[in-house]
Protein backbone atom coordinates (compact mmCIF):
# COMPACT_ATOMS: atom_id res chain seq x y z
CA UNK A 1 0.00 0.00 0.00
CA UNK A 2 2.83 2.66 0.59
CA UNK A 3 4.67 1.80 -2.34
CA UNK A 4 1.33 2.68 -4.36
CA UNK A 5 1.37 5.47 -2.83
CA UNK A 6 5.24 6.47 -3.07
CA UNK A 7 4.30 6.22 -7.05
CA UNK A 8 1.14 7.77 -6.81
CA UNK A 9 3.20 10.73 -5.53
CA UNK A 10 6.27 10.21 -7.73
CA UNK A 11 3.93 11.05 -10.83
CA UNK A 12 1.65 13.28 -9.08
CA UNK A 13 5.33 15.55 -9.19
CA UNK A 14 6.41 14.52 -12.71
CA UNK A 15 2.60 15.68 -14.11
CA UNK A 16 3.08 18.51 -12.59
CA UNK A 17 6.64 19.12 -13.58
CA UNK A 18 5.42 18.25 -17.13
CA UNK A 19 2.57 20.37 -17.00
CA UNK A 20 4.78 23.28 -15.79
CA UNK A 21 7.00 22.82 -18.67
CA UNK A 22 4.56 23.42 -21.43
CA UNK A 23 4.43 27.04 -20.13
CA UNK A 24 5.86 29.69 -22.70
CA UNK A 25 5.90 33.29 -23.56
CA UNK A 26 4.69 33.25 -27.02
CA UNK A 27 4.49 37.39 -28.09
CA UNK A 28 4.36 35.68 -31.85
CA UNK A 29 1.95 37.96 -34.42
CA UNK A 30 -1.52 37.49 -32.64
CA UNK A 31 -0.91 38.36 -29.11
CA UNK A 32 1.13 41.42 -30.16
CA UNK A 33 -2.14 42.54 -31.94
CA UNK A 34 -3.63 41.85 -28.63
CA UNK A 35 -1.18 44.52 -27.48
CA UNK A 36 -1.56 46.94 -29.89
CA UNK A 37 -5.41 46.35 -29.47
CA UNK A 38 -4.84 47.71 -25.69
CA UNK A 39 -1.87 50.16 -26.44
CA UNK A 40 -4.60 51.81 -28.90
CA UNK A 41 -6.94 51.99 -25.52
CA UNK A 42 -9.85 49.80 -28.02
CA UNK A 43 -10.05 47.89 -24.44
CA UNK A 44 -13.52 46.56 -24.69
CA UNK A 45 -12.75 44.57 -28.40
CA UNK A 46 -9.58 43.59 -26.40
CA UNK A 47 -10.97 42.25 -23.59
CA UNK A 48 -13.25 40.41 -25.92
CA UNK A 49 -10.45 39.43 -28.08
CA UNK A 50 -8.01 38.30 -25.00
CA UNK A 51 -10.62 36.13 -23.37
CA UNK A 52 -10.82 34.11 -26.45
CA UNK A 53 -7.43 33.49 -27.14
CA UNK A 54 -6.35 32.80 -24.07
CA UNK A 55 -9.20 30.02 -24.33
CA UNK A 56 -7.15 28.39 -26.82
CA UNK A 57 -3.42 29.53 -25.46
CA UNK A 58 -3.68 28.27 -21.79
CA UNK A 59 -0.29 27.93 -21.42
CA UNK A 60 0.91 31.21 -23.16
CA UNK A 61 1.66 33.87 -20.07
CA UNK A 62 1.94 36.41 -22.74
CA UNK A 63 -1.53 36.20 -21.92
CA UNK A 64 -1.31 36.89 -18.28
CA UNK A 65 1.19 39.68 -19.03
CA UNK A 66 -1.39 41.27 -21.74
CA UNK A 67 -4.32 40.67 -19.02
CA UNK A 68 -2.11 43.29 -16.81
CA UNK A 69 -1.77 45.26 -19.24
CA UNK A 70 -6.01 45.79 -19.90
CA UNK A 71 -5.96 46.06 -16.37
CA UNK A 72 -3.44 48.57 -15.74
CA UNK A 73 -5.16 50.75 -18.51
CA UNK A 74 -8.74 50.26 -17.50
CA UNK A 75 -7.42 51.60 -14.10
CA UNK A 76 -5.44 54.57 -15.38
CA UNK A 77 -7.83 56.49 -18.19
CA UNK A 78 -10.97 55.98 -15.74
CA UNK A 79 -9.22 57.35 -12.84
CA UNK A 80 -11.71 55.40 -11.01
CA UNK A 81 -11.30 54.46 -7.52
CA UNK A 82 -13.39 51.95 -7.29
CA UNK A 83 -12.18 49.72 -10.16
CA UNK A 84 -8.38 50.70 -8.82
CA UNK A 85 -9.57 48.54 -5.44
CA UNK A 86 -11.64 46.14 -7.24
CA UNK A 87 -8.69 45.30 -9.98
CA UNK A 88 -5.36 45.84 -7.57
CA UNK A 89 -5.70 42.03 -6.25
CA UNK A 90 -5.03 40.56 -9.76
CA UNK A 91 -2.13 41.64 -9.53
CA UNK A 92 -0.97 38.67 -7.11
CA UNK A 93 -2.61 36.44 -9.50
CA UNK A 94 -0.99 36.97 -12.67
CA UNK A 95 2.65 37.29 -11.08
CA UNK A 96 1.79 33.74 -9.26
CA UNK A 97 1.01 32.45 -12.62
CA UNK A 98 3.97 34.26 -14.67
CA UNK A 99 5.77 32.16 -11.63
CA UNK A 100 4.97 28.80 -13.26
CA UNK A 101 6.58 29.78 -16.15
CA UNK A 102 9.97 28.52 -17.75
CA UNK A 103 12.95 30.46 -16.32
CA UNK A 104 15.28 30.44 -18.71
CA UNK A 105 12.79 32.60 -21.35
CA UNK A 106 14.18 36.11 -20.41
CA UNK A 107 10.32 37.11 -20.72
CA UNK A 108 9.94 35.16 -17.62
CA UNK A 109 11.12 38.08 -15.12
CA UNK A 110 10.96 40.45 -17.41
CA UNK A 111 6.76 40.61 -17.26
CA UNK A 112 6.24 39.71 -13.39
CA UNK A 113 8.62 42.98 -13.03
CA UNK A 114 7.15 44.99 -15.67
CA UNK A 115 3.46 43.81 -13.66
CA UNK A 116 4.87 45.23 -10.72
CA UNK A 117 6.06 48.79 -12.59
CA UNK A 118 2.53 48.95 -13.88
CA UNK A 119 0.93 48.92 -10.40
CA UNK A 120 3.46 50.59 -8.49
CA UNK A 121 2.17 53.25 -10.89
CA UNK A 122 -1.16 53.07 -9.83
CA UNK A 123 -0.86 52.79 -6.22
CA UNK A 124 1.25 56.10 -6.73
CA UNK A 125 -1.82 57.56 -8.60
CA UNK A 126 -4.11 56.66 -5.99
CA UNK A 127 -1.98 57.42 -2.77
CA UNK A 128 -0.80 53.98 -1.80
CA UNK A 129 2.64 55.13 -1.49
CA UNK A 130 4.67 52.45 0.88
CA UNK A 131 2.90 49.90 -1.23
CA UNK A 132 3.58 51.69 -4.57
CA UNK A 133 7.55 51.70 -3.39
CA UNK A 134 7.98 47.71 -2.49
CA UNK A 135 6.52 47.59 -6.17
CA UNK A 136 9.30 49.62 -7.35
CA UNK A 137 12.00 47.49 -5.06
CA UNK A 138 10.36 44.20 -6.46
CA UNK A 139 10.97 45.33 -9.84
CA UNK A 140 14.12 46.79 -9.64
CA UNK A 141 15.60 43.69 -8.08
CA UNK A 142 13.75 41.41 -10.84
CA UNK A 143 15.01 43.45 -13.68
CA UNK A 144 19.04 43.18 -12.36
CA UNK A 145 18.90 40.19 -12.15
CA UNK A 146 17.13 39.74 -15.81
CA UNK A 147 19.82 42.29 -16.93
CA UNK A 148 22.72 39.97 -15.25
CA UNK A 149 21.11 36.44 -17.02
CA UNK A 150 20.21 37.68 -20.73
CA UNK A 151 22.40 41.48 -21.09
CA UNK A 152 21.51 41.46 -24.39
CA UNK A 153 17.91 41.37 -23.81
CA UNK A 154 16.29 45.14 -24.92
CA UNK A 155 12.71 45.26 -23.37
CA UNK A 156 14.67 44.95 -19.80
CA UNK A 157 16.15 48.05 -21.00
CA UNK A 158 12.78 50.09 -21.10
CA UNK A 159 11.93 49.30 -17.44
CA UNK A 160 15.25 49.69 -16.37
CA UNK A 161 15.60 53.08 -17.96
CA UNK A 162 12.45 53.99 -16.26
CA UNK A 163 13.35 53.27 -13.08
CA UNK A 164 16.70 54.45 -13.16
CA UNK A 165 15.25 57.92 -14.12
CA UNK A 166 12.67 58.06 -11.79
CA UNK A 167 14.55 57.07 -8.49
CA UNK A 168 17.23 59.40 -9.40
CA UNK A 169 14.68 62.62 -9.00
CA UNK A 170 12.25 61.45 -6.50
CA UNK A 171 10.75 64.74 -4.82
CA UNK A 172 11.75 64.91 -1.25
CA UNK A 173 8.73 64.26 0.82
CA UNK A 174 9.27 60.84 -1.10
CA UNK A 175 12.85 60.34 -0.25
CA UNK A 176 11.78 58.09 2.70
CA UNK A 177 10.53 55.47 0.28
CA UNK A 178 14.29 54.82 -1.57
CA UNK A 179 15.86 55.50 2.13
CA UNK A 180 13.48 52.31 3.40
CA UNK A 181 13.45 50.59 0.41
CA UNK A 182 17.87 50.61 0.59
CA UNK A 183 19.34 49.17 -2.90
CA UNK A 184 17.41 51.19 -5.47
CA UNK A 185 19.97 53.19 -7.28
CA UNK A 186 18.99 55.64 -9.59
CA UNK A 187 21.09 58.07 -12.47
CA UNK A 188 19.25 59.86 -15.27
CA UNK A 189 22.47 59.46 -17.78
CA UNK A 190 22.05 55.36 -17.40
CA UNK A 191 18.56 55.55 -17.79
CA UNK A 192 17.76 57.48 -20.85
CA UNK A 193 20.86 55.79 -22.96
CA UNK A 194 19.08 52.49 -21.24
CA UNK A 195 15.78 53.38 -23.17
CA UNK A 196 17.14 54.93 -26.03
CA UNK A 197 18.40 51.17 -26.91
CA UNK A 198 15.32 49.77 -26.82
CA UNK A 199 13.86 52.53 -29.04
CA UNK A 200 16.11 52.49 -31.34
CA UNK A 201 16.45 48.44 -31.59
CA UNK A 202 16.61 46.60 -34.51
CA UNK A 203 15.24 43.16 -33.62
CA UNK A 204 12.08 42.09 -34.94
CA UNK A 205 10.76 40.37 -31.77
CA UNK A 206 10.94 43.57 -29.76
CA UNK A 207 9.53 46.13 -32.18
CA UNK A 208 6.18 46.37 -30.79
CA UNK A 209 7.61 47.63 -27.43
CA UNK A 210 9.11 50.65 -29.20
CA UNK A 211 6.10 53.21 -29.24
CA UNK A 212 5.17 52.79 -25.58
CA UNK A 213 9.11 52.65 -24.91
CA UNK A 214 9.16 56.33 -26.60
CA UNK A 215 5.78 57.63 -25.50
CA UNK A 216 6.87 56.62 -21.59
CA UNK A 217 10.85 58.58 -22.61
CA UNK A 218 8.76 61.54 -23.93
CA UNK A 219 7.27 61.88 -20.59
CA UNK A 220 9.90 61.26 -18.55
CA UNK A 221 11.89 64.32 -20.66
CA UNK A 222 8.93 66.63 -20.35
CA UNK A 223 8.86 65.77 -16.80
CA UNK A 224 11.39 64.62 -14.85
CA UNK A 225 14.53 65.80 -16.85
CA UNK A 226 12.58 69.08 -18.04
CA UNK A 227 13.67 68.69 -21.53
CA UNK A 228 10.91 69.53 -23.44
CA UNK A 229 13.04 70.60 -26.37
CA UNK A 230 14.98 66.82 -26.43
CA UNK A 231 11.66 65.76 -26.05
CA UNK A 232 10.49 67.22 -29.53
CA UNK A 233 13.79 66.39 -30.72
CA UNK A 234 12.98 62.57 -30.48
CA UNK A 235 9.90 62.73 -31.84
CA UNK A 236 10.88 64.03 -34.99
CA UNK A 237 13.59 61.25 -35.18
CA UNK A 238 11.34 58.17 -34.04
CA UNK A 239 7.85 59.43 -35.19
CA UNK A 240 4.25 57.96 -33.61
CA UNK A 241 1.86 56.95 -35.32
CA UNK A 242 -0.61 59.92 -33.59
CA UNK A 243 -3.09 60.05 -36.50
CA UNK A 244 -3.95 56.47 -35.75
CA UNK A 245 -3.83 55.77 -32.35
CA UNK A 246 -5.16 57.60 -29.27
CA UNK A 247 -2.72 57.33 -26.77
CA UNK A 248 0.83 58.19 -29.47
CA UNK A 249 -1.71 61.50 -30.40
CA UNK A 250 -1.93 62.17 -26.55
CA UNK A 251 2.08 61.85 -26.52
CA UNK A 252 2.62 64.10 -29.19
CA UNK A 253 0.10 67.00 -28.33
CA UNK A 254 1.65 67.11 -25.04
CA UNK A 255 5.01 67.58 -26.30
CA UNK A 256 3.51 69.77 -29.29
CA UNK A 257 1.77 72.02 -26.20
CA UNK A 258 5.29 72.33 -24.15
CA UNK A 259 7.27 73.44 -26.93
CA UNK A 260 5.00 76.21 -27.90
CA UNK A 261 3.13 74.40 -30.85
CA UNK A 262 -0.38 74.68 -29.44
CA UNK A 263 -2.39 74.81 -32.74
CA UNK A 264 -0.19 71.42 -33.77
CA UNK A 265 -1.24 70.07 -30.71
CA UNK A 266 -5.04 70.79 -30.82
CA UNK A 267 -5.17 69.31 -34.58
CA UNK A 268 -3.53 66.28 -33.66
CA UNK A 269 -6.06 65.59 -30.41
CA UNK A 270 -9.05 66.38 -33.11
CA UNK A 271 -8.07 63.98 -35.32
CA UNK A 272 -8.44 61.62 -32.94
CA UNK A 273 -12.16 62.20 -31.48
CA UNK A 274 -13.93 60.06 -32.47
CA UNK A 275 -11.70 56.57 -32.01
CA UNK A 276 -12.83 54.21 -29.41
CA UNK A 277 -9.87 55.39 -27.57
CA UNK A 278 -11.11 58.70 -27.17
CA UNK A 279 -14.35 57.02 -25.19
CA UNK A 280 -12.39 55.48 -22.73
CA UNK A 281 -10.03 57.87 -22.03
CA UNK A 282 -11.89 61.30 -20.25
CA UNK A 283 -8.93 63.39 -19.41
CA UNK A 284 -8.46 63.71 -23.52
CA UNK A 285 -11.51 66.12 -23.22
CA UNK A 286 -9.34 68.33 -20.24
CA UNK A 287 -6.95 68.17 -22.12
CA UNK A 288 -8.48 69.54 -25.73
CA UNK A 289 -10.25 72.01 -23.64
CA UNK A 290 -6.89 73.13 -22.14
CA UNK A 291 -5.40 73.64 -25.63
CA UNK A 292 -8.41 75.46 -27.12
CA UNK A 293 -8.23 77.74 -23.76
CA UNK A 294 -4.37 78.86 -24.41
CA UNK A 295 -6.04 80.24 -28.01
CA UNK A 296 -8.99 82.19 -26.26
CA UNK A 297 -10.71 79.59 -27.84
CA UNK A 298 -14.78 79.84 -26.73
CA UNK A 299 -15.39 76.11 -27.53
CA UNK A 300 -13.15 75.12 -24.44
CA UNK A 301 -15.82 75.80 -22.53
CA UNK A 302 -17.85 72.49 -23.76
CA UNK A 303 -15.21 70.31 -22.93
CA UNK A 304 -14.16 71.04 -19.83
CA UNK A 305 -18.33 70.23 -19.50
CA UNK A 306 -17.80 67.26 -20.95
CA UNK A 307 -14.76 66.09 -18.94
CA UNK A 308 -17.03 66.67 -15.79
CA UNK A 309 -19.77 64.69 -16.98
CA UNK A 310 -17.74 62.05 -18.25
CA UNK A 311 -14.87 61.46 -15.43
CA UNK A 312 -14.99 58.92 -12.85
CA UNK A 313 -12.29 59.72 -10.49
CA UNK A 314 -11.50 63.41 -8.64
CA UNK A 315 -8.51 64.97 -10.17
CA UNK A 316 -9.07 67.76 -12.71
CA UNK A 317 -12.03 68.52 -11.06
CA UNK A 318 -10.88 71.73 -9.19
CA UNK A 319 -8.75 72.20 -12.00
CA UNK A 320 -11.83 72.07 -14.70
CA UNK A 321 -14.37 74.19 -12.59
CA UNK A 322 -11.34 77.15 -12.22
CA UNK A 323 -10.84 77.19 -15.99
CA UNK A 324 -15.08 77.61 -16.10
CA UNK A 325 -14.63 80.00 -14.29
CA UNK A 326 -11.79 81.83 -16.35
CA UNK A 327 -13.92 81.02 -19.63
CA UNK A 328 -16.94 83.12 -18.00
CA UNK A 329 -14.51 85.97 -17.46
CA UNK A 330 -13.21 85.67 -20.58
CA UNK A 331 -17.03 86.49 -21.94
CA UNK A 332 -17.55 88.92 -19.01
CA UNK A 333 -19.70 86.88 -16.38
CA UNK A 334 -18.08 87.75 -13.32
CA UNK A 335 -21.28 86.43 -11.64
CA UNK A 336 -20.55 82.87 -13.34
CA UNK A 337 -16.97 83.11 -12.27
CA UNK A 338 -17.82 83.34 -8.35
CA UNK A 339 -20.13 80.45 -9.08
CA UNK A 340 -17.34 78.35 -10.64
CA UNK A 341 -15.03 79.14 -7.74
CA UNK A 342 -17.40 78.29 -5.25
CA UNK A 343 -17.20 74.57 -6.29
CA UNK A 344 -13.58 74.68 -7.17
CA UNK A 345 -13.43 75.12 -3.43
CA UNK A 346 -16.01 72.26 -2.54
CA UNK A 347 -15.34 69.43 -5.52
CA UNK A 348 -13.04 67.31 -6.37
CA UNK A 349 -9.55 66.82 -4.49
CA UNK A 350 -6.12 68.59 -4.21
CA UNK A 351 -3.48 65.73 -4.95
CA UNK A 352 -1.83 67.05 -8.00
CA UNK A 353 -0.36 70.22 -8.63
CA UNK A 354 -3.57 71.57 -11.53
CA UNK A 355 -6.06 71.12 -9.04
CA UNK A 356 -3.56 72.60 -5.88
CA UNK A 357 -3.26 75.83 -8.33
CA UNK A 358 -7.14 75.52 -8.76
CA UNK A 359 -8.00 75.74 -4.73
CA UNK A 360 -5.00 78.57 -4.23
CA UNK A 361 -6.59 80.51 -6.95
CA UNK A 362 -10.05 80.12 -5.77
CA UNK A 363 -8.65 81.40 -2.52
CA UNK A 364 -6.85 84.57 -3.21
CA UNK A 365 -9.80 86.44 -2.44
CA UNK A 366 -9.91 88.52 -5.37
CA UNK A 367 -11.31 88.22 -9.15
CA UNK A 368 -8.10 88.17 -11.57
CA UNK A 369 -7.23 90.81 -14.05
CA UNK A 370 -8.49 89.60 -17.42
CA UNK A 371 -5.34 90.87 -18.61
CA UNK A 372 -2.91 89.13 -16.30
CA UNK A 373 -5.24 85.81 -17.44
CA UNK A 374 -5.09 86.54 -21.24
CA UNK A 375 -1.50 87.46 -21.07
CA UNK A 376 -0.75 83.63 -18.78
CA UNK A 377 -3.23 81.50 -21.48
CA UNK A 378 -1.44 83.00 -24.10
CA UNK A 379 1.75 82.52 -23.36
CA UNK A 380 0.88 78.86 -22.41
CA UNK A 381 0.16 78.16 -25.64
CA UNK A 382 3.26 80.04 -27.33
CA UNK A 383 1.63 82.53 -28.62
CA UNK A 384 4.22 85.19 -27.24
CA UNK A 385 3.68 88.11 -29.28
CA UNK A 386 0.11 88.24 -28.55
CA UNK A 387 0.72 87.47 -24.95
CA UNK A 388 3.34 90.71 -25.22
CA UNK A 389 0.46 92.51 -26.75
CA UNK A 390 -2.14 92.25 -23.53
CA UNK A 391 0.75 93.58 -21.44
CA UNK A 392 2.51 95.76 -22.70
CA UNK A 393 0.07 98.54 -22.96
CA UNK A 394 0.20 98.59 -18.82
CA UNK A 395 2.59 99.63 -16.20
CA UNK A 396 3.31 98.00 -12.48
CA UNK A 397 1.04 100.67 -11.14
CA UNK A 398 -2.35 99.79 -13.35
CA UNK A 399 -2.50 96.35 -10.31
CA UNK A 400 -3.46 96.74 -7.22
CA UNK A 401 -1.95 93.94 -5.38
CA UNK A 402 1.48 92.63 -5.45
CA UNK A 403 0.48 89.10 -6.47
CA UNK A 404 -0.78 91.19 -9.41
CA UNK A 405 2.62 93.65 -9.51
CA UNK A 406 4.90 90.40 -10.04
CA UNK A 407 2.98 88.42 -12.14
CA UNK A 408 2.99 91.20 -14.97
CA UNK A 409 6.48 91.50 -14.19
CA UNK A 410 6.90 87.63 -14.24
CA UNK A 411 4.95 87.03 -17.22
CA UNK A 412 6.76 89.88 -19.13
CA UNK A 413 10.27 87.91 -18.12
CA UNK A 414 8.45 84.99 -19.58
CA UNK A 415 7.72 86.42 -22.63
CA UNK A 416 10.98 87.88 -23.15
CA UNK A 417 13.08 84.95 -22.69
CA UNK A 418 11.55 82.48 -24.66
CA UNK A 419 11.24 85.66 -27.56
CA UNK A 420 15.07 84.91 -27.66
CA UNK A 421 15.87 88.51 -25.49
CA UNK A 422 18.10 87.50 -22.70
CA UNK A 423 19.07 90.47 -21.28
CA UNK A 424 15.29 91.87 -20.83
CA UNK A 425 14.34 88.72 -19.32
CA UNK A 426 17.34 88.33 -16.79
CA UNK A 427 16.61 92.25 -15.31
CA UNK A 428 13.10 91.00 -15.30
CA UNK A 429 13.76 87.82 -13.70
CA UNK A 430 15.73 88.84 -11.15
CA UNK A 431 13.17 91.78 -10.13
CA UNK A 432 10.89 89.11 -9.69
CA UNK A 433 13.23 87.28 -7.85
CA UNK A 434 14.07 89.81 -5.08
CA UNK A 435 11.43 91.59 -4.69
CA UNK A 436 9.15 88.32 -3.90
CA UNK A 437 11.08 86.06 -2.27
CA UNK A 438 9.31 86.52 0.97
CA UNK A 439 6.09 85.54 -0.24
CA UNK A 440 4.79 82.40 -0.80
CA UNK A 441 4.25 83.15 -4.55
CA UNK A 442 5.98 80.84 -7.11
CA UNK A 443 6.89 83.70 -8.83
CA UNK A 444 10.44 84.07 -7.46
CA UNK A 445 11.11 80.31 -7.26
CA UNK A 446 10.60 79.97 -10.63
CA UNK A 447 12.67 82.87 -11.23
CA UNK A 448 15.28 81.91 -9.94
CA UNK A 449 15.28 78.47 -11.83
CA UNK A 450 15.04 80.02 -15.18
CA UNK A 451 18.09 82.67 -14.61
CA UNK A 452 19.88 79.51 -13.49
CA UNK A 453 18.61 77.99 -17.05
CA UNK A 454 20.17 80.89 -18.94
CA UNK A 455 23.61 81.06 -16.79
CA UNK A 456 23.61 77.69 -17.82
CA UNK A 457 23.64 78.03 -21.47
CA UNK A 458 25.91 80.91 -20.97
CA UNK A 459 28.25 78.21 -19.26
CA UNK A 460 28.65 80.83 -16.11
CA UNK A 461 28.36 77.57 -13.97
CA UNK A 462 29.18 79.34 -10.59
CA UNK A 463 25.93 81.29 -10.68
CA UNK A 464 23.63 78.53 -12.63
CA UNK A 465 24.77 76.69 -9.63
CA UNK A 466 23.66 79.44 -7.39
CA UNK A 467 20.54 80.41 -8.53
CA UNK A 468 19.41 76.43 -8.85
CA UNK A 469 20.20 76.54 -5.37
CA UNK A 470 18.52 79.94 -4.46
CA UNK A 471 15.45 77.78 -5.71
CA UNK A 472 15.57 75.15 -3.88
CA UNK A 473 15.82 77.54 -1.07
CA UNK A 474 12.49 78.95 -1.50
CA UNK A 475 9.17 77.16 -0.46
CA UNK A 476 6.11 78.34 -2.79
CA UNK A 477 2.83 77.16 -2.01
CA UNK A 478 1.80 75.29 -5.28
CA UNK A 479 4.25 74.36 -7.84
CA UNK A 480 7.08 73.57 -5.43
CA UNK A 481 7.83 69.89 -6.39
CA UNK A 482 8.35 70.25 -10.71
CA UNK A 483 10.13 73.27 -9.95
CA UNK A 484 12.74 71.96 -7.00
CA UNK A 485 13.30 68.84 -9.16
CA UNK A 486 13.68 71.12 -12.28
CA UNK A 487 16.26 72.56 -10.10
CA UNK A 488 17.90 69.31 -9.23
CA UNK A 489 18.33 68.08 -12.71
CA UNK A 490 20.00 71.63 -13.84
CA UNK A 491 22.14 70.84 -10.98
CA UNK A 492 22.59 67.55 -11.80
CA UNK A 493 23.71 68.56 -15.47
CA UNK A 494 26.30 70.74 -14.10
CA UNK A 495 27.65 68.87 -11.72
CA UNK A 496 31.36 68.25 -13.17
CA UNK A 497 31.77 71.67 -13.73
CA UNK A 498 33.75 74.02 -11.35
Amino acid sequence: MLTRFYIFCAYFMMSIHCYGQDYVYDYNEATQGLYQQIIDLDLKAAATALQSYKAANPNNLALEHLQNYLDFFKVYTSDDPDLYKQLRSNRDLYIKRLQKGPEESPWHLYAQANIRLQWALLKFKFGDYFAGFWDVRKAYQLLEKNKAAFPDFLPNEKDRGVLKILIGNVPDQYQWGIRNLAGLKGEIKEGKNAMLRMISCQHTDYQFLQQETLMIYSYLLLFVAHSSDEAWTILQEYPLAADEHVLSAYTLATVASRNGRNDYAIRTLQAVQHTAGWQQFPFLEFRLGNLLLKKLDEQAEQHFKNYLQTNRGQSDIKSSYLRLGWCALLKGDKEAYTAYLDKVQKKGNAQIGRDKDALYASQLGFTPDLVLIKARLLFDGGYYNQALKQLLPFEERNFNSIYEKLEWQYRLARIWHERGNTQKALEAYEEVYLRGRQQSYYFSCNAALQIGRIKEEQKDWSSAKSYYKACLHLKPEIYRNSLHLAAKAGLQRIKTHP
